[in-house]
C-alpha cells in the first residue's frame, strides 16, 4: 500500500508536542495509515509548513514559524510547491536543521529557528500570478534533501517576509507544500547563498553590486535563484576555476522574472578552489532625492541574492581581504623621505612603477600646493626601491604643480602639470625632457585645462590624456604628439565626467577613467565608445573630508589582470567586471595615487632585470586562483605626504562563511 500523508500547521499546532525521538502526533499517525490527498495516492508524504491562521498586521513584517517535525518515515525531501496569499506575502525562505525539536509555531522575528537552520528553499512573488514551485522528479539523477534522523535536516522552519498593506489584519495560513520520499536521494542536497550585506543604491544612477566568493568545498550545482527587488535588473555570477580562468556564466537572468529556484539546463560542476563572483545590476535613474538600502519592503529597498542548490555538499564563503599595512616599509620610506634638504617631500600626486629595474617613482610637489605658481627646485620625481631608499632624483625647475605620473613599454615617464596645462614625456635613464605637449591653456588639439593623467596604449602607441579639471575630457594623441580625437563632456551620464582625474589601459585595450567627482569609474572601447560603469561605495558616504567621495586614481598590472583604486579614504582592488575583492581600510590622508604589484616582485632588489614580469609568470595564475598571488600595494597620500605599503595577509581570502545565522542577520539588518 502507497503510504500517504497530509501534516498541515494548523495541524500539527493543535497536535500534543512530539519529539524527533518519539511517535509522530496521530493526526499524522491516522493519516499514515492510508488516506487520500485531493482524491488520489500521490506516492509520498506531504507537509505545509506553514503560517497558522493568524492575523498579520499592517506593515512589513518578518516572521518565523516552526520548527515542523516531517513525518515518520519520510527519508528525502522531493517537490516544494509554495501556496502563499500573493497580495501580502513578499517573500519566503525556509530553514532546516539538526536535533531533536517540538511541532510547535514560533512567532517572532528573530525566532531560534530561523536563526540556526540551514536554508533550503526560497521562493518570491516577483513576475507571477500563480507560485511556482520545484520539482526533482523534471531533473536527471535521484535529487532531493535527505532529511529525517542522523541527517542534517531533522526539522523545518519557514520565515515569511510579510508586506500587508491593507489597514486592517489579514488572517494568513501561506506556506510551503512538502512532499517527501520514504527513500533517502542518491544525491543528496544542499543550498548556499551568496548576497550583498552593504547595498546601498544612490539616486540618478545605473550601478553593479558585487559579491566575491571562493568555493570552499566542492560539489555541483543542480538549480539556482536570483533575488533583488524592483531597481533590479540582471543578475549573474562569473565563475572561475582555480587556476583563476574565466568559465560560462552562472544564473544570469533579470531580477524582474520570476524569482524561483530553476533547475540547471547542464548540471555546473564547481570544484574546490573555484571563485564565484555576483553581480546585481540596479537602475535607479528615477528615484531623485533618496538613497537605496538594504531591507524587505520591496518598494523602497533592495537586496542582492543568489541562492545554490547543490549536490556533495557544496560550501561557498564570500567576503573581500583585508590587505595589512608593511609597517617596516612604509617606515623606510619616511625615513628616506625625511632626508630630504628641506622643503623635504611634499603632496605625492602620483606613482609608477618600471618593472624592467623594479623601481617605483613618486611626484610630489615639495613645497608648493595645487595653487602655487612658481617653480619646483627641488627635484620633484623621486626614484625608489621597493624596500623605500631613494636611489635617484629627476626633474629640477620643470614642475610646478605635479599631478598625475605614468611609464610606458619604452620606459618613459608621462607625467602632468595643472598649473602649466602641460604633459612631459621624460626619459628618466637622462633625466631629460623629450616632448612636451600643451601650448597654453584652453580646449584644443593642442591646449589643456588642467589635465590630470596619461596611460600609452602599448599596441597601437596612442597616447591618451585625461584633460582633466576644466574640459573633462579624454584628448588621444600620437606617440609623437599628433592629435588624433577625443571623447566626454562634463556631467553625469554614461561617456561624460566630473574631472576625470585618472587614466589606463588594460592588456584588452580598454581604457579605464577615475570619474572623480562621480564617484565612479568609467570604461570605453579604445574608440570612445562606452562600456561600463563602476560605482564607487563613496558615492553614498557621509564622511565630510573634501575626498571622502572621489575615486582619484586607476592603476592596473597585467599580469595580475587586476586594478587597483583609490575610492574616499580607502584603496580597493578590482577585477576586470569591477568586483572588489579585497581593500585598504582606511583612514588614510587623501589617497591620491596606488600601485598593486605581485608581493614575490616587491621583495626584489632594484635592477633584477624583468623581475616582476617573471615573478608573475612563475605564479602563472591570476589574482582570482585558488590562493591568489599575493599582492602588495603602494599608496600616495597626498595630505600625509608619504607612502604607504599594504599586503595580502596570506595566500588565503578572509571570506565569512555563507552558512547559517542568515535570518538572524536579515532580521537585523532590515528592520
Amino acid at each position: 500500500m502507497t503510504l500517504v500523508a497530509k501534516v498541515t500547521a494548523s495541524a500539527l499546532a493543535a497536535s500534543a508536542a512530539t519529539s524527533l525521538n518519539g511517535s509522530l502526533s496521530q493526526v499524522a499517525a491516522d493519516s499514515l495509515n492510508g488516506s487520500m490527498v485531493h482524491g488520489r495516492s500521490l506516492g509520498s508524504m506531504e507537509l505545509k509548513v506553514a503560517a497558522v491562521g493568524d492575523a498579520i498586521p499592517s506593515g512589513v513584517h518578518l516572521t518565523c514559524f516552526g520548527p515542523y517535525v516531517p513525518p515518520s518515515g519520510a527519508r528525502s525531501l522531493r517537490r516544494l510547491q509554495p501556496e502563499v496569499n500573493m497580495e501580502i506575502v513578499h517573500h519566503m525562505i525556509m530553514f532546516a536543521g539538526k536535533g531533536s525539536r517540538s511541532s510547535r509555531t514560533l512567532q517572532r522575528a528573530n525566532s531560534p529557528m530561523c536563526d540556526q537552520g540551514q536554508i533550503v528553499y526560497a521562493w518570491a512573488r516577483t513576475g507571477q500570478t500563480t507560485p511556482i514551485g520545484l520539482d526533482f522528479a523534471e531533473a536527471a539523477g535521484d535529487l532531493g534533501f535527505a532529511i529525517g534522523p542522523g541527517t542534517s535536516y531533522e526539522w523545518f522552519a519557514l520565515q515569511i517576509h510579510y508586506q500587508q498593506l491593507a489597514p486592517a489584519p489579514v488572517h494568513d495560513s501561506s506556506g510551503v507544500h512538502l512532499y517527501f520520499g520514504p527513500t533517502a536521494p542518491k544525491k543528496p542536497l544542499d543550498v548556499q547563498l551568496m548576497a550583498s550585506w552593504r547595498l546601498r543604491v544612490p539616486p540618478l544612477v545605473k550601478m553593479d553590486e558585487c559579491v566575491a566568493c571562493r568555493v570552499a568545498h566542492g560539489g555541483v550545482a543542480v538549480a539556482w535563484r536570483n533575488h533583488a527587488h524592483r531597481l533590479a535588473r540582471d543578475i549573474y555570477s562569473e565563475h572561475f576555476d582555480r587556476e583563476g580562468q574565466p568559465l560560462p556564466q552562472l544564473g544570469f537572468i533579470s531580477a524582474q522574472q520570476p524569482q524561483i529556484f530553476r533547475l540547471l539546463p547542464e548540471t555546473r560542476p564547481l570544484s574546490t578552489g573555484d571563485a564565484l563572483l555576483l553581480h546585481c545590476n540596479y537602475d535607479a535613474t528615477a528615484i531623485t532625492d533618496h538613497i537605496t538600502y538594504l531591507g524587505a519592503d520591496e518598494r523602497t529597498h533592495e537586496m542582492c541574492n543568489q541562492y545554490l542548490m547543490a549536490t556533495d555538499g557544496l560550501r561557498l564563503a564570500c567576503g573581500t581581504e583585508a590587505l595589512e599595512v608593511d609597517n617596516s616599509v612604509s617606515a623606510a620610506f619616511d625615513a628616506a623621505c625625511t632626508g630630504l634638504p628641506a622643503p623635504s617631500i611634499g603632496q605625492i600626486t602620483g606613482l609608477a612603477f618600471d618593472d624592467a629595474t623594479n623601481t617605483l617613482y613618486a611626484f610630489h610637489r615639495s613645497g608648493n600646493t595645487f595653487v602655487s605658481s612658481a617653480l619646483i627646485q627641488q627635484p620633484a620625481i623621486l626614484a625608489f626601491s621597493l624596500l623605500g631608499a631613494i636611489t635617484k632624483k629627476l626633474s629640477r625647475n620643470v614642475f610646478t604643480v605635479p599631478h598625475g605620473l605614468s611609464i610606458d613599454h619604452h620606459g618613459k615617464l608621462w607625467a602632468t602639470d595643472v598649473a602649466q596645462h602641460r604633459i612631459f614625456r621624460i626619459d628618466p635613464t637622462r633625466d631629460v625632457v623629450e616632448l612636451t605637449l600643451g601650448a597654453g591653456r584652453g580646449r584644443s588639439a593642442t591646449q589643456f585645462d588642467k589635465p590630470t593623467d596619461v596611460a600609452v596604449n602599448a599596441q597601437t602607441e596612442e597616447v591618451f590624456v585625461a584633460d582633466g579639471y576644466g574640459n573633462s575630457r579624454v584628448a588621444v594623441y600620437r606617440y609623437d604628439g599628433t592629435y588624433l580625437r577625443e571623447f566626454g563632456t562634463v556631467g553625469n551620464a554614461d561617456g561624460q565626467f566630473r574631472v576625470p582625474h585618472s587614466i589606463v589601459i588594460d592588456k584588452r585595450g580598454d581604457v579605464y577613467v577615475a570619474d572623480r567627482e562621480n564617484s565612479r569609474v568609467q570604461v570605453f572601447y579604445t574608440n570612445g565608445t562606452h562600456k561600463a560603469t563602476w560605482l564607487s561605495r563613496v558615492a553614498t558616504g557621509l564622511e565630510r573630508a573634501v575626498y571622502a567621495r572621489h575615486v582619484s586614481s586607476i592603476a592596473y598590472h597585467a599580469t595580475l589582470d587586476l586594478f587597483v583604486v583609490t575610492e574616499g579614504d580607502g584603496v580597493v582592488l578590482r577585477t576586470p567586471s569591477g568586483c572588489d575583492i579585497a581593500q585598504v581600510g582606511g583612514p588614510l590622508l587623501w589617497p591620491h595615487d596606488a600601485l598593486v604589484l605581485p608581493l614575490e616582485a616587491a621583495k626584489m632588489p632594484q635592477g633584477a632585470q624583468h623581475s616582476v614580469a617573471h615573478a608573475g609568470a612563475t605564479a602563472n595564475r591570476s589574482a582570482l586562483a585558488d590562493g591568489g598571488v599575493r599582492v602588495a600595494v603602494f599608496v600616495a597620500e597626498l595630505d600625509g605626504k608619504r607612502i604607504k605599503k599594504f599586503v595580502s595577509s596570506s595566500g588565503e581570502r578572509k571570506f565569512e562563511s555563507s552558512g547559517g545565522g542568515y535570518g538572524r542577520r536579515l532580521a537585523e539588518e532590515i528592520l
